[in-house]
C-alpha cells in the first residue's frame, strides 16, 4: 500500500454540513459522470443537531462528490493531497496499524463488555434501550489507534474499492468501474451484529444505497 493521509475520525455532520448547504452536493461538477442524482442524507435536519456525530446515511456516489469538493475548498486536512475515499487495502493498513494487529487497539480482542468498551457495535446501553444515534466521534478511547479513532462499529464507512468475494479488488480504485458494481464499505456499525471488531471485517453494498449505523 502506497503511503497515503487518513482522516482521524470519520467525516462528522459538521464537516459535511457546508458540503449541502452550499448546494455543492448537487453541483455536478463534484459528480462523477455516470452518478444518480444525488441525495440529501438520511434524517439530515436530526443529523445537523449533533455535529460531532458522525455523518451516515449517504450513498457511495455522493460521498465521492463529497471528497471532490472537500479537495477544493480545503475543508479537511489532507497533507496537500486530493481527497478521496480510501481504498479497502488503505483502510484495513490504517486499522491494523505498522503490526498488522488483528484489532485497531492491538492484539487483544475481550470478550463482552471489553470490547465493547472499545467500539459501538451491537450495542445497548444496559437499561437505557437502542442508541437513537450514533455516539458522537471519539467516545471510545479504548478503541483508538493512536490519533485515529472509530476504525471499528459506530458507523460503516465507505471506501473507493468494488467488492470482490477473494478481496483481489481491495486495492482498485472503483471510480473507473461500472457504477453497478457493489463496493466495499469497512468498520461495522452501531446497531450491526457483525463478527467482531476484527480490522479485517469487510462488507458489500450497492453505491446507490447509503450506508448506516
Amino acid at each position: 500500500v502506497p503511503a497515503f493521509y487518513l482522516l482521524d475520525t470519520p467525516v462528522t455532520a459538521q464537516d459535511y454540513r457546508p458540503f449541502v448547504a452550499s448546494g455543492a452536493w448537487r453541483d455536478p461538477a463534484f459528480r462523477l459522470p455516470d452518478a444518480p442524482s444525488p441525495q440529501r442524507p438520511t434524517d439530515w435536519e436530526r443529523q445537523v443537531r449533533h455535529p460531532n456525530r458522525p455523518g451516515w446515511g449517504v450513498d457511495w456516489w455522493d460521498a465521492g462528490a463529497f471528497c471532490a469538493w472537500a479537495s477544493t475548498t480545503g475543508r479537511l486536512p489532507s497533507g496537500g493531497q486530493q481527497v478521496s475515499l480510501p481504498s479497502a487495502a488503505m483502510w484495513e493498513a490504517a486499522a491494523r496499524g505498522p503490526k498488522g494487529d488483528p484489532f485497531p487497539w492491538g492484539k487483544d480482542e475481550d470478550t463482552g463488555q471489553g470490547d465493547m468498551a472499545r467500539a459501538a457495535y451491537d450495542w445497548e446501553p444496559t437499561g437505557a434501550g437502542p442508541l437513537r444515534g450514533p455516539p458522537s466521534v471519539g467516545a471510545f478511547p479504548c478503541g483508538h489507534r493512536g490519533r485515529l479513532m472509530d476504525l471499528t462499529g459506530n458507523v460503516w464507512e465507505w471506501t473507493a474499492s468494488p467488492w470482490s468475494e477473494d478481496r483481489s479488488s481491495d486495492s482498485v480504485d472503483g471510480r473507473q468501474l461500472s457504477g453497478a458494481d457493489p463496493r466495499v464499505v469497512r468498520g461495522g456499525s452501531l446497531g450491526n451484529q457483525f463478527r467482531g471488531p476484527h480490522a479485517a471485517e469487510s462488507h458489500r453494498q450497492a453505491p446507490e444505497l447509503p450506508v448506516g449505523k
